[in-house]
């Protein structure tokens, strides 16, 4: 018997290119359901392992777009994905932001155990000192979250005495912010000083 031969329908790389754009030029538009309408058709006909950076912005919009329309589930999920693909080809490149975004998603849903886990796996992905304090105010913001105003202040004292939480004044507002209101909801007196000096 002769072999049945399969047809293989080729690689249509400007046809990905095409909608690519279009779902980047939508969503700098801030246009998010045409957006993610070609970021998914992107998804559809891209192949990742041949085109992993655009497959990875591609992730990123469909993620962003669900978060900001209120979908955390679908949002969940196509991290997720996206997750599971990064660790199958064994690329560290983008394991940053999509567990940190995956744990900014499950904050969202309350799920704050599982959120500190991936706060904490991303922690431990990134070496720049910014990113990592990001992380840090967001790890401590969840223990306010959880009531455990303690675990929080701590976070908030170690932050404040670092020297590169003071070169970014968003950062060094929130660390203040925050301590302030650990102290109010410990009860202590000097909450008031840490919640002007946030302004």
């Amino acid at each position: 018997k002769k072999k049945e031969s399969t047809n293989h329908i080729p690689y249509n790389s400007k046809k990905v290119d095409q909608y690519f754009k279009l779902a980047n030029k939508f969503y700098d538009a801030i246009k998010y359901d045409s957006a993610f309408y070609y970021a998914n058709k992107t998804k559809l006909l891209i192949d990742p392992e041949k085109e992993l950076s655009k497959y990875t912005s591609t992730m990123f919009i469909l993620t962003m777009t669900q978060q900001l329309q209120g979908d955390y589930p679908g949002a969940q999920s196509t991290i997720v994905e996206t997750l599971s693909l990064i660790e199958k080809l064994k690329t560290q490149r983008y394991n940053f932001k999509f567990h940190s975004m995956l744990a900014y998603n499950l904050t969202t849903l309350q799920e704050y155990d599982e959120a500190l886990y991936y706060y904490n796996k991303a922690l431990n992905l990134k070496k720049e000192k910014a990113r990592k304090i990001a992380i840090k105010i967001n790890i401590g913001y969840i223990y306010i979250e959880k009531k455990d105003f303690n675990q929080a202040l701590k976070i908030f004292q170690q932050l404040l005495n670092e020297v590169d939480s003071k070169k970014n004044k968003y950062y060094y507002s929130a660390i203040l912010n925050n301590l302030g209101y650990c102290y109010f909801k410990l009860g202590k007196p000097d909450a008031i000083k840490y919640l002007n000096q946030s302004l």
